[in-house]
């Protein structure tokens, strides 16, 4: 397969090991991986001029909002995961 679904697999094979919830492994992975492709779009849409300023702008500042959540998602459930 390859990339995430590597990774999902081994997270799937590790969820059933004491301590190791799949939540904590692979979730995080997956909404982090989603933005990154929402913000690969966003930026084709940009760069092709399919997105008038204004809305960009906007539309950036919520991706990075976004972003922010995501991280601070990912970063909470992995220390916690960590314990």
């Amino acid at each position: 397969m390859g990339g995430w679904a590597d990774g999902l697999t081994a997270d799937a094979q590790n969820a059933s090991r004491p301590g190791k919830p799949l939540i904590s492994s692979s979730l995080p992975r997956i909404a982090v991986g989603s933005l990154a492709e929402v913000a690969y779009i966003f930026q084709l849409v940009k760069d092709l001029d399919l997105i008038e300023s204004a809305k960009w702008s906007e539309l950036d500042q919520a991706r990075e909002k976004a972003g922010r959540l995501t991280w601070g998602l990912y970063r909470s459930v992995r220390t916690t995961a960590l314990r």
